[in-house]
């Protein structure tokens, strides 16, 4: 794969960016406690922050299939899933579908498998991982419902937040977009 420049620079403190397995090993905990972040003064622990973060998310795409009387989504990319936390949250909210967790990095994308595995969860049709850049994700043109990028956008370059915008493989009648900050 050629990464893009960006994805190529220091980021997060590490020399290599998402590029290492630091970053991967540190990942899911950093993001577990981002969560306490949001809620500083409810004395959250930071499971339950966690999940109402999750939740919160979710929730605002649930809402918005009910308000417009859509069927849940069969097809989901989870664009810059890093370790799996959110392709596994949105999996367990939409279990019947097809959901594939898109990241730039072999390495998150290796700890997302592991997790996965040790959870009891084996790779599948209906939960893979998928090497690759949201703003070229190689996916046909109208091949999914929903498209999501969890705490991703804030992360890119202008231009790359815009590919990944514009190169979302959406099926027609079932647009949306959700990006939880």
């Amino acid at each position: 794969m050629e990464y893009p420049e960006y994805y190529l620079k220091p980021f997060h403190a590490y020399s290599e960016g998402n590029l290492c397995w630091q970053a991967a090993f540190e990942a899911e905990p950093a993001t577990l406690a981002m969560a306490l972040r949001v809620w500083p003064q409810e004395g959250l622990t930071w499971d339950a922050a966690q999940a109402r973060l999750r939740a919160s998310f979710l929730d605002c795409i649930s809402q918005h299939i009910s308000e417009h009387q859509l069927t849940p989504p069969q097809s989901i990319v989870d664009v810059g899933c890093s370790v799996g936390l959110s392709t596994r949250a949105i999996h367990d909210r939409f279990e019947a579908a097809d959901i594939v967790g898109l990241d730039l990095s072999p390495y998150m994308l290796a700890v997302a498998a592991v997790r996965d595995e040790q959870q009891g969860v084996r790779e599948t049709g209906a939960r893979r991982y998928v090497h690759g850049a949201g703003e070229a994700t190689g996916m046909a043109d109208a091949s999914v419902q929903l498209v999501t990028l969890s705490f991703l956008i804030h992360e890119l370059p202008q231009a790359a937040t815009v590919g990944a915008c514009v190169a979302a493989p959406l099926r027609s009648g079932h647009l949306m977009r959700v990006e939880c900050v």
